[in-house]
């Protein structure tokens, strides 16, 4: 008999081959289990465009969930092998994006074909498609990077509003003319039963507080696969400083979880959300108000430190500088420096960089612009600002600026357009506080929008 055997010609125990067999055993079930019960976990999908860039889709998840980059037979295998075993597999990665509790986030792979290329976000916009073609708003461009490994980048987008009743729907990767740059089919990880909302007929009527507010109509315009929304309102007040108040619309909702600018029309119900506002500064009382006179205009080359606090509407406000075109840089809310405007370059931008030891904000414009923080401002609060000069001229501000998160505090950039002749500023800060309506109206009493001149 041979050596694997026993002298009572019983075969010997081989341990190798034991582990051997025991690892191709549990492979052989992890693909059996894959296969059986989650036939979904294919290939991620993947477009080449014409440069050779990649595009891979990896998956996705629900509201705050992380994504992770183990295969379910993978995560399966590592349950079921000896932790030096499981070794052999490659390493896990996991993400995860921001939107609310019930949004989905979109996971891609983006390698580029040379590293002329490499983290070049190839589209400049995103839109889901429902199966009739109707394209739900995105809410902009908003997305996450991660996981860089010089060509290849991972990118999270967030879709608050997509088609929540199909099992799947598309997803348009969208260029600068909102023209398809690749297309995926994306399966839809959120489910019903969703709940039947009643609706009545317009006109309908809401008061909340000295204001009474009538959605009168909605009107269509546009192409029906992206059509525009445009509320028709009329407003009442009780007390005079509502009287000129002004509604806007917030969003539209439906039942099944979407909040956007544009809804599917064939929902049976839409809530229509919207905020009403004043933006008189004689519609405000005292304690609404914070004045800061005899302000400096910036000169071309440096900061004005204004450093000035004081609290109107519950809300406290400090005035931190004045800035003439150029580049501020705000190092942990304190330190700033400046750095002129370059030749030739336009409009405003605002963005931060963080390390464990420090975080780098950045505020640039190519007018004179003013920094201030707000502290204790409640959901859609608006702080509005104006800015008067020496002779009584009120000075055109920028209405598309914006603010960016500090902690919980807002930090304003507020960009003004001031004449040669000005030398000194008045500045009027007042907190405007929104009152809220909600009405719900069955979205088939729609009607078309009239055309001008006709």
């Amino acid at each position: 008999m041979g050596p694997d055997y026993h002298g009572d010609g019983r075969r010997r125990s081989n341990p190798i081959r034991r582990v051997l067999v025991c690892l191709l055993a549990v492979l052989a079930i992890a693909g059996w289990l894959t296969l059986l019960l989650l036939p979904q976990a294919k290939a991620p999908a993947s477009i080449t465009l014409s440069d050779g860039t990649r595009i891979q889709l990896l998956g996705t998840t629900v509201g705050f969930a992380a994504f992770n980059t183990d295969k379910p037979w993978q995560r399966l295998v590592r349950r079921l092998l000896p932790a030096r075993l499981s070794t052999w597999l490659p390493p896990p990665s996991s993400w995860s994006c921001g939107g609310a509790s019930n949004s989905v986030n979109v996971f891609l792979r983006v390698t580029a074909a040379s590293p002329a290329t490499a983290n070049l976000k190839p589209w400049k916009a995103y839109a889901s498609e429902d199966d009739a073609g109707f394209r739900y708003s995105s809410g902009g461009d908003a997305y996450s990077s991660f996981g860089n490994t010089g060509l290849s980048l991972c990118y999270g987008i967030t879709l608050p509003a997509f088609p929540r009743r199909q099992p799947q729907f598309l997803l348009h990767l969208l260029d600068s003319a909102h023209q398809p740059v690749a297309t995926f089919t994306v399966r839809n990880p959120i489910t019903g039963p969703f709940p039947t909302w009643a609706t009545t007929p317009m006109p309908q009527t809401r008061t909340n507080g000295p204001v009474s507010l009538t959605l009168t109509s909605l009107e269509r315009s546009g192409p029906d696969g992206a059509p525009v929304i445009q509320p028709k309102w009329e407003l009442s007040a009780t007390q005079a400083a509502w009287l000129q108040a002004r509604p806007r619309l917030l969003s539209f909702a439906d039942a099944t979880g979407n909040e956007a600018s544009r809804l599917s029309p064939r929902e049976p119900a839409w809530k229509v959300n919207a905020l009403v506002y004043r933006e008189r500064p004689e519609d405000f009382g005292p304690e609404e108000k914070f004045t800061i006179s005899d302000v400096s205009v910036p000169d071309a080359n440096a900061l004005i430190a204004i450093d000035r606090a004081g609290v109107c509407a519950g809300v406290r406000l400090k005035v931190l500088l004045f800035a003439p075109p150029g580049e501020v840089f705000i190092t942990n809310g304190t330190a700033s420096a400046f750095k002129p405007r370059t030749p030739g370059a336009a409009g405003t931008y605002m963005g931060s960089s963080s390390t464990s030891a420090q975080t780098v904000e950045s505020w640039g414009s190519d007018r004179p612009f003013l920094l201030w923080e707000a502290a204790g401002l409640q959901g859609a609060d608006e702080v509005q600002c104006r800015v008067l000069d020496d002779q009584g001229r009120n000075l055109d501000v920028d209405s598309a600026s914006g603010y960016m998160m500090r902690a919980a505090n807002r930090v304003y950039a507020l960009r003004f357009f001031a004449p040669e002749d000005a030398q000194r500023l008045t500045l009027e800060f007042r907190v405007s506080r929104p009152l809220r309506f909600e009405f719900l109206v069955n979205p088939a009493d729609t009607r078309v929008a009239a055309k001008p001149g006709s």
